[in-house]
């Protein structure tokens, strides 16, 4: 079963239920029952399950319809996943645009033989059979696991990452959460590396990559439908946080309670192929094209929001009134300049 820890980290990454969830490499489905415990919508997959809780299928090869997941999951899976290119094309066509990836590993260039040796003495010390020799267990994992740098750059085709964040990992791998503590401490001191590592990313819209445009962050908002959302901000539109990913810190350096901002989104969940429209979607107003009108419908969905910053939290910014849907990405920020003197 995850730990809590586990558990912790992916509940507060991904977005509010009820939200569709893919987890990959779900094992025995206790990750999978906890997650619709809170009322996800769960699809758990891993290619050796036993259970009917889980789908016996590789990710190369589900079958379910494209961007039909609000967020994936995959904790200590991607590393050993075949092909892995293929298996992280799926994966990117299976999430919507703007959806979140949840990404818990090993990182196995970073398992050396001080790793092992450790590993090998807890398990002595608790009582296990005794391992191979640390060399033995290193080679055997660099050969036939994927390094974490390339998961990530396969995943970094499809999905504006995050920077991974190391940690403890060995005290998962059969040892218990007993010994979480005294491996973060060796961590601490330099004498064991940090073999975990946890990322989360946002699925690039359709269209960014030939353009060299990432998403530089995603809206968290209560409105997840967009027939009942505002048309505008100023329509009864509720506050949001704009979440940024951690690359673009220091680009926040200024930006403060009080000031007024103007936020470019991507619609993602616009048409792309609509060139006219009854402005407001109101059958009554004559069509006109929709470069003359709001609509969110057109070539280049662009969402250009002029809000109010609430309050400034690390890589969080609330702001007020702000009609985008949840998970919807943010492409850029500027200040919204008043005098001459401003620019």
């Amino acid at each position: 079963m995850p730990s809590v820890h586990v558990i912790a980290f992916v509940r507060a990454s991904l977005p509010a239920p009820p939200a569709r969830v893919l987890e990959i490499g779900a094992g025995d489905g206790e990750l999978a029952r906890a997650l619709r415990a809170a009322g996800y919508d769960v699809l758990a997959i891993d290619p050796a399950s036993e259970t009917r809780d889980v789908l016996a299928v590789a990710l190369a090869d589900v079958e379910e319809p494209d961007e039909s997941f609000d967020a994936a999951v995959a904790v200590l899976s991607l590393h050993h996943v075949e092909p892995l290119a293929a298996s992280c094309e799926r994966l990117a066509a299976l999430v919507r645009p703007g959806g979140r990836l949840v990404v818990d590993e090993f990182a196995v260039e970073r398992f050396d033989e001080r790793a092992a040796g450790w590993w090998i003495e807890q398990r002595a010390a608790l009582g296990l059979e005794r391992s191979e020799e640390p060399a033995a267990i290193v080679d055997h994992h660099r050969r036939h696991l994927h390094a974490l740098s390339d998961v990530v750059a396969e995943l970094a085709r499809h999905f504006a990452l995050g920077e991974p964040v190391p940690g403890a990992y060995l005290h998962r791998w059969g040892l218990g959460d007993g010994l979480r503590a005294a491996e973060e401490e060796l961590i601490a001191q330099g004498s064991l590396p940090a073999t975990g590592a946890r990322l989360l990313g946002t699925r690039r819209p359709v269209g960014f990559a030939d353009m060299g445009l990432d998403a530089i962050g995603t809206v968290e908002s209560p409105l997840t439908d967009r027939a009942a959302a505002p048309k505008q901000g100023d329509e009864g539109a509720p506050d949001a946080w704009l979440v940024f990913e951690p690359g673009v810190a220091p680009a926040l350096d200024g930006i403060a309670a009080g000031d007024e901002i103007l936020v470019f989104t991507w619609l993602d969940r616009s048409r792309r192929d609509v060139l006219r429209v009854h402005p407001r979607d109101d059958p009554d107003n004559p069509e006109r094209g929709v470069f003359a009108t709001r609509s969110s419908d057109r070539p280049n969905p662009i969402g250009l929001h002029r809000v109010t910053v609430a309050a400034v939290d690390g890589l969080r910014v609330r702001v007020r009134r702000l009609e985008a849907l949840d998970g919807t990405p943010v492409i850029d920020v500027k200040p919204l300049l008043r005098r001459v003197d401003e620019r």
